[in-house]
């Protein structure tokens, strides 16, 4: 089942007696629980297997709709059974079979194909229209980023920007005369870069280098902080260094026929112009010195990184 044949179901109150849910968007899936319980008026009631929902006893003098939502049961999973017999089981309730993941080698998914409701995750066009306003595009693109598409995730980061925004509202100064953008922006760069807002290991490695290329010495070093303690080696850093600060050089040099990639472009446009032809030519030779050092054991692995930036940045 398509996610806009089960809204259309829920707005014309044509409900299912059960219905199966997976993917990686549990947010959104949850809307969906919600608006089910709303348009059916069946309070929303958590269970642990569908043995539990069939077998309980029902009240004679109260008989209230439920929806059920029942998490991961495995137990159904493997009881084919059960499955022919299912909707005769569920009598005035719906039930939701809700799981984490999928094995579509299983029978189960092939069973219930056109019962199944994958979520996948929303489209940046999407997540962006659900994302505080005050915040630039260019934000908005990062925190999708940070949060690797989920909108769970993103709805959790934007919960403490909101209150970080709103709790330092006061420091705020003259140039706050935009209605609240200009703090708003601020507040996510502080949260980024202070480690409030989690981001991957990955994406501080890129972070770091964009924020080396940027010539932003307060970042780079606190961004280095971070990606060590997400366990990243030195020669992981410098390789990572060399590729982009060669792909600046070749942008920069003729970016119409540097040979890069679009997205190779794209990571390293934004940069043009921040170090001359002759110190990015530098850039590589101490980074190439860097990775001869510490192979031949002529410097010590922990301050690579850091002689770097003390003869780039």
């Amino acid at each position: 089942m398509e996610i806009r044949e089960l809204k259309a179901n829920i707005l014309a109150k044509n409900f299912d007696k059960f219905y199966i849910f997976v993917g990686e968007e549990q947010q959104v899936a949850r809307v969906y629980i919600d608006k089910l319980s709303e348009m059916s008026g069946a309070q929303i009631n958590f269970a642990d297997s569908i043995m539990d929902v069939v077998n309980k006893p029902k009240s004679r003098l109260i008989s209230l709709p439920t929806l059920y939502v029942i998490m991961d049961d495995a137990e159904f999973l493997k009881n084919e059974k059960a499955w022919a017999a299912i909707d005769r089981a569920i009598k005035d309730d719906i039930v939701v079979f809700w799981y984490t993941s999928q094995d579509k080698r299983n029978k189960f998914w092939k069973h219930f194909a056109d019962r199944v409701v994958t979520f996948e995750k929303l489209d940046n066009r999407i997540l962006k229209r659900h994302m505080n306003m005050l915040l630039s595009d260019a934000n908005k693109d990062k925190l999708i980023e940070v949060c690797e598409g989920s909108y769970s995730r993103i709805l959790l980061e934007l919960d403490k920007l909101s209150n970080y925004q709103t709790y330092t509202w006061n420091l705020r100064d003259e140039r706050e005369r935009d209605g609240g953008q200009y703090w708003c922006n601020e507040c996510l760069k502080t949260l980024l870069s202070d480690g409030t807002i989690y981001r991957p290991a990955n994406d501080a490695i890129f972070d770091f280098v964009e924020a080396v290329l940027d010539r932003d010495v307060e970042d780079a070093y606190s961004l280095l902080e971070e990606a060590y303690e997400c366990g990243e080696a030195n020669m992981v850093l410098l390789s990572v260094l060399y590729t982009n600060f060669r792909n600046l050089l070749l942008y920069q040099t003729d970016k119409d026929n540097c040979g890069l990639s679009g997205w190779e472009k794209k990571n390293v446009s934004f940069a043009k112009g921040n170090y001359s032809d002759g110190e990015l030519i530098h850039a590589l030779r101490v980074l190439r010195k860097c990775e001869a050092g510490i192979k031949t054991g002529r410097m010590p692995d922990d301050i690579s990184v850091h002689y770097f930036l003390v003869n780039v940045i």
